[in-house]
């Protein structure tokens, strides 16, 4: 069985005959979507909790997969430890989480046309946790090895974000979440400053606009390693 990943319903389509996927997250509204998505798949199940803290079955799981998900915990070291129990021995972690924001225009772009808008705010410290706490490799590495892993292996894998739409479209989801949300909560911005960053955001994602919707250039760092 396989668990924790966004892209848990091409994991079940990929599963093994007789094989079982779980989704898990904290969010329900989240695992909610997932479910319609899943469509009534009968290998494909769904748990609400924290994968730092949730009492797993040891070595119930074959793989654990997770896209941007990993790097909010608030202390990764016990939660990789915590993951490790569930994994069976020689089993595999395979995750994805953000490189450098400068190397991800999604990101850079919409932090700048927020604190264009509002003023500067100070970088987190490095490593806290969200969507830049596993920039870092070696340092991820590091934790996944004191967590039991081996035959870790950490790479830059560089890609793009495929979002369907215009620039437009883009820039309003772009305003609503992450850096932008960031920016206007430490700043105090109101809906008004939301709406003339999403239209700053607009021009500044117009290059990356196609044929097929946006596709936009992206830096992550690609983590895989396996239970001793």
């Amino acid at each position: 069985s396989r668990t924790f990943s966004p892209g848990r319903i091409a994991a079940a389509e990929r599963a093994a005959p007789g094989g079982r996927v779980t989704g898990l997250d904290i969010s329900e509204t989240l695992l909610a979507i997932a479910r319609h998505r899943a469509g009534g798949r009968p290998n494909v199940a769904f748990l609400e909790a924290d994968a730092q803290t949730h009492r797993f079955d040891p070595a119930s799981q074959d793989a654990i997969l997770s896209r941007h998900g990993l790097m909010f915990f608030a202390d990764p070291l016990a939660a990789f430890r915590n993951l490790a129990v569930a994994l069976r021995p020689g089993g595999r972690i395979v995750f994805l989480a953000w490189a450098d924001a400068r190397l991800n225009p999604w990101v850079r772009e919409a932090r700048a046309a927020a604190e264009a808008r509002l003023g500067p705010v100070p970088p987190d410290p490095p490593r806290t946790p969200g969507m830049f706490a596993f920039t870092d490799r070696d340092h991820v590495a590091g934790l996944l090895a004191a967590a039991g892993f081996t035959g870790i292996a950490a790479e830059a894998l560089r890609t793009e974000l495929h979002l369907e739409g215009t620039a437009g479209d883009a820039a309003a989801l772009a305003a609503a979440i992450g850096p932008v949300n960031y920016v206007v909560r430490v700043r105090g911005g109101t809906e008004s400053d939301r709406v003339a960053i999403a239209a700053d955001l607009a021009t500044r994602f117009r290059r990356f606009e196609t044929p097929q919707g946006m596709r936009v250039p992206a830096v992550m760092n690609l983590f895989a390693a396996r239970r001793s």
